[in-house]
């Protein structure tokens, strides 16, 4: 597993800069397979550790499809993070305004690193050196070492 991001990390303005959410985290939770989605808990407390020690702004997306996933984040996080359903032209400028990803293993991030956004990139059982993020600006997080079967061929997955 390599290791990036909170805290510190140089890109992100400390509490009390006298900054007001200049800097934008995009978070985007969804994924196309169960076994890459993160538990709502999970991105409940990241999204909530980012807001305490941070002076950013955090945006949580998704599509129509991720909209109960969203709710169930909604429910658990600060009510300073916006949330909005996107569509592909919403989710492309979202990436684009943003100064820093996270997502998971999924398209949205496939898009933020042809756009060279910094990003961090969640990954699961799936092939992550074929389907990492090619760009400069990214940083992959994996647990490839909790599936028996990784990397997978993502049909069917077992946890150790």
């Amino acid at each position: 597993m390599r290791y990036c991001g909170l805290p510190p990390h140089p890109l992100l303005p400390l509490r009390n800069t006298g900054q007001q959410n200049r800097f934008t985290v995009l978070c985007h939770p969804g994924a196309g397979w169960k076994f890459r989605l993160w538990q709502c808990d999970r991105w409940i407390a990241l999204i909530n550790k980012i807001v305490r020690h941070y002076d950013v702004g955090v945006r949580v997306i998704g599509e129509q499809s991720e909209g109960p996933h969203l709710v169930d984040i909604r429910k658990g996080v600060s009510q300073a993070v916006d949330f909005k359903i996107t569509t592909l032209v919403d989710l492309v400028s979202e990436i684009r305004t943003a100064d820093l990803i996270l997502c998971l293993d999924s398209g949205p991030m496939h898009i933020a690193a042809a756009y060279e956004k910094p990003l961090i990139a969640l990954f699961g059982p799936g092939h992550k050196d074929i389907w990492r993020p090619y760009s400069l600006s990214s940083c992959i997080i994996d647990h490839q070492d909790r599936y028996p079967c990784s990397p997978c061929l993502q049909e069917t997955v077992r946890l150790a």
